[in-house]
């Protein structure tokens, strides 16, 4: 019988084998041969990441929305399709809501964070602009800025798509439309607030995240 960990393990296989093979095998073009004058593209995007939430002993907690940036490697292996590495990181809040009414609700400081591998597939058109969608996998922490606290990482799948707006040759916009879904390990960690005293936090349900981010492109 497939258990949790393992049906995590058979997830994970299955969406990066998709996401490393959607760049390799992208529809041939007409200019598809056509040497590739541009192999590394590098992308700085800012943004706001949204959504988000999770149960602890004695209540539930929200991720509220906050700004974020975005660091992303891309290498070209085929003429529109790429492999891409990076990095999302997100100053953001944790409003925690207790199920009884003798505990006042309380907001603290976090940041979250995630690493991502994958591949994303350029859609050319007769137009200037250039849509794309991809998808990778990777891992996302939550640390709370709290005395004591530690990062909890979880398993993380992402499908995103977006468009391009090339400037020139080798500078352009970037619109990145993202879902980031966070599988749950089983894994807690406590947290101590003053006035809640210790609580564990766990991420029981699969949790979804939206971004949005707008940056800039430079290929090499």
């Amino acid at each position: 019988m497939l258990n949790y960990t393992d049906f995590n393990k058979l997830l994970f296989i299955i969406i990066l084998t998709v996401a490393l093979y959607s760049p390799l095998s992208s529809a041939r073009f007409e200019d598809d041969e056509a040497p590739l004058k541009n192999k590394i593209e590098i992308s700085f995007i800012p943004g706001i990441l949204f959504g988000g939430s999770y149960d602890y002993e004695e209540g539930y907690g929200t991720i509220k929305p906050g700004p974020s940036v975005e660091g992303i490697f891309a290498w070209y292996v085929k003429r529109y399709g790429r492999l891409f590495l990076s990095y999302d990181h997100q100053f953001t809040h944790l409003l925690l809501k207790p199920q009884t009414s003798t505990m006042p609700s309380a907001t603290v400081k976090a940041i979250t964070g995630s690493m991502l591998f994958g591949g994303e597939t350029d859609i050319p058109l007769k137009y200037r602009t250039i849509p794309f969608v991809g998808m990778g996998v990777g891992t996302t922490y939550l640390l709370s800025h709290i005395e004591g606290a530690k990062p909890d990482f979880f398993f993380l799948a992402s499908f995103f798509g977006g468009i391009k707006f090339p400037i020139n040759k080798t500078v352009g916009l970037r619109m990145n439309f993202k879902l980031l879904i966070t599988i749950p390990s089983g894994n807690s960690s406590s947290m101590c607030i003053e006035g809640h005293g210790c609580k564990v936090s766990v991420f029981v349900d699969t949790v979804g995240r939206g971004e949005f981010g707008l940056g800039i492109y430079l290929l090499f």
